[in-house]
């Protein structure tokens, strides 16, 4: 990692984005006894390519902690249309989380909270020491936390792009980033089931968003609307109050922020063990040999003065048989 004094970019990683992707890109890969590892795989591609081509101070990986955050506590049917996932899937995350450790990374997940709110609350924090904030994800609903300071690495099957409030403003017609919660408050959204108002897609959405600002502007002005639309809005308020309230981000999760934003000296992505560790799974296409982190000189003496001590008592009892 680069030196905070010339570089204050802190990556804010989506790791169960980043390893879903990886699984459906790399479905054939294995280890020799067949145990799959193509999702873990492409996760440690993705960390590499990352630290390359961005050269950041500090990275921070984020995860959820299981299905259910709080969010299912007053909809407990949020994100209740998602498929289980796969054994094989579930497999890789013990993977990820022991790669992470041997890299001596920064590695965050909480119960009770989604990595969006992990990272939507690092990110804040970041910035209040001003630093860099970068989020890595392929998830728009993280569109909400972008700032002049807070820009995204999105992940789309073209590969990364690079997201600032602009390119919000240019995707949704005029919508910046503080307007993503109520425009997924409208329209809902089925991936994580939100219901957001039947029969309002996101194009009325985002037109009514950019007359009125807000959904408490355009429930101050239901007069102005007409027809079908105003009978929708009107009837359909507690729908977007609550899926509002599922879209939004928790950026004020408690955590030990202090030291998830100071990285550990001793991290790196090829440390000897994480080396070993990808080795161990026929895992070798993504650092070279030259590219291992070897542990410092004076642990390499202490480990062979008492690897050698060892030997020599061997030696000794061999000598008096």
């Amino acid at each position: 990692m680069k030196d905070h004094k010339t570089s204050k970019k802190v990556l804010l990683i989506d790791a169960m984005n980043l390893i879903h992707r990886s699984y459906y890109a790399y479905p054939r890969l294995a280890t020799k006894e067949g145990i799959a590892t193509g999702g873990f795989f492409g996760f440690v591609k993705y960390l590499k390519s990352l630290q390359d081509k961005y050269q950041p101070w500090h990275m921070i990986i984020c995860s959820d902690a299981s299905r259910e955050c709080f969010r299912n506590e007053f909809f407990p049917e949020y994100k209740g249309t998602r498929k289980e996932t796969d054994e094989e899937l579930i497999l890789q995350f013990g993977m990820m989380e022991t790669y992470l450790d041997k890299c001596n990374a920064s590695f965050i997940k909480k119960e009770n909270y989604e990595a969006d709110d992990l990272i939507g609350t690092l990110a804040k924090k970041a910035v209040e020491k001003d630093y860099q904030p970068l989020i890595v994800s392929g998830d728009r609903d993280l569109f909400q936390l972008l700032s002049p300071t807070v820009h995204q690495i999105f992940l789309s099957n073209k590969g990364m792009i690079y997201i600032d409030p602009q390119a919000v403003m240019e995707k949704y017609d005029g919508l910046g980033p503080q307007q993503i919660v109520d425009l997924k408050a409208l329209s809902g959204d089925p991936s994580d089931n939100i219901p957001g108002i039947r029969g309002i897609g996101e194009k009325t959405a985002i037109k009514l968003l950019n007359a009125y600002g807000d959904l408490e502007g355009i429930y101050q002005n239901t007069h102005e609307l007409k027809g079908k639309q105003k009978e929708k809005i009107e009837s359909g308020k507690a729908e977007a109050y609550l899926s509002r309230r599922l879209a939004r981000i928790d950026c004020k999760v408690g955590m030990n922020d202090e030291e998830l934003l100071s990285p550990d000296e001793d991290f790196s992505l090829s440390t000897k063990a994480a080396y070993d560790y990808l080795s161990e799974l026929n895992i070798r296409k993504i650092f070279r040999e030259e590219e291992i982190h070897y542990p410092k000189e004076e642990e390499i003496h202490y480990a062979k003065d008492e690897e050698i001590s060892q030997q020599s008592d061997v030696q000794i009892s061999m000598d008096f048989k």
